[in-house]
């Protein structure tokens, strides 16, 4: 009986990678703009071509959890006039989760079209798109079980790769030298992919699983509040599925030498929350703590986020630590000199 027990338990497990896989979350929705939404793809203050790179873990302390790793570049492709352009992308991550080593491996492209709306260039629209290979996999080797019947079906395949769609849309207002706010949605897993590793088993009748699409509002604004300081609020709210969360803070924004004496570097701190809300019950899943600093043209962030959910018990309020260096270039030439769409700071 005991036995039987636990193939049960092995089984639900793995039915819940089939049933519920969701995406990737980021602590600070600042350092992961392509990520968030396509068509804040070449959206660049100050710059043509960005660089991005995030590491995260979570829940690693008291048990086998997550490590995400991504990369992304994004670039002002084509000046179209004096008041638009193209944007053009590269995204690529990958997360290993769980005592079987359950792999997600994603790489992507990015297009975006964004339209000045006022001769000035001080209202922005952009539209964007993006389109990913997602390769996934399992080590069945390391499920354990102890009686004889197997825990998976005849041929299950330990590895499975679909193909994903992404839309988005954002805009962009400058009304003063130093302030700004912005607007965005997007819409993923257009197509639903079947994330099942169980329908694709030889000689098996199990019913395709699929990829739950994601709705994303989020927004935010670049307030200076005084010669030396500006306020970055934002918001996001996420729905896929049954499962709804909230992303909600804002930095502080200073510079610590207000002589100018050094004048390009910056320093943030800042906090959010982050409620969930699973089916009927809500509640607080985390406060993420940030810092970062600006140092020319490159940004470095370090986020912690404190669990503050259920499973704070174990966890010990332990979340996950959480760092990103953002690179920007400038580029010269007559495209450089002609560019006068003044993209938003985040």
């Amino acid at each position: 009986m005991q036995n039987s027990i636990l193939v049960l338990i092995f089984a639900l497990l793995f039915s819940t990678i089939n049933l519920f896989s969701q995406d990737i979350h980021w602590a600070h929705i600042h350092a992961s703009p392509t990520y968030l939404n396509p068509a804040m793809t070449g959206v660049i203050d100050n710059g043509d071509v960005r660089f991005i790179a995030n590491a995260r873990s979570q829940w690693n302390d008291f048990t086998k959890g997550y490590k995400t790793t991504a990369a992304s570049t994004d670039v002002k492709l084509v000046q179209a006039g004096k008041s638009a352009f193209i944007g053009a992308g590269l995204n690529v991550f990958a997360d290993q989760a769980g005592d079987l080593d359950f792999t997600t491996l994603r790489a992507g492209i990015s297009l975006s079209a964004v339209k000045a709306l006022d001769r000035h260039s001080k209202n922005l629209v952009s539209v964007g798109f993006q389109s990913d290979y997602i390769s996934q996999s399992i080590d069945f080797s390391k499920m354990i079980g102890f009686d004889e019947e197997p825990l998976m079906g005849q041929g299950t395949p330990n590895k499975i790769q679909n193909y994903d769609l992404s839309l988005g849309i954002g805009w962009y207002y400058q009304f003063t030298w130093h302030s700004s706010f912005y607007l965005g949605a997007s819409f993923s897993h257009i197509n639903r992919p079947d994330v099942s590793f169980r329908s694709r088993a030889e000689n098996g009748n199990e019913p395709a699983v699929l990829f739950d699409r994601k709705y994303i509002v989020h927004g935010g604004a670049n307030l200076r509040l005084a010669k030396y300081v500006s306020i970055l609020p934002s918001a996001m709210i996420a729905i896929q599925g049954p499962h709804r969360e909230f992303n909600v803070g804002s930095y502080l924004k200073f510079k610590k030498d207000p002589s100018f004496k050094v004048t390009d570097r910056f320093f943030y701190i800042g906090a959010w929350l982050r409620p969930v809300m699973d089916g009927p019950t809500p509640g607080l899943d985390a406060f993420i703590f940030s810092l970062r600093m600006d140092k020319g043209s490159t940004a470095y962030t370090f986020s912690y986020d404190f669990n503050t959910s259920k499973l704070a018990r174990a966890s010990l309020l332990r979340g996950g630590p959480e760092i990103s260096v953002i690179h920007t270039l400038s580029t010269n030439g007559p495209v450089k000199k002609n560019h006068r769409v003044k993209c938003p700071a985040f």
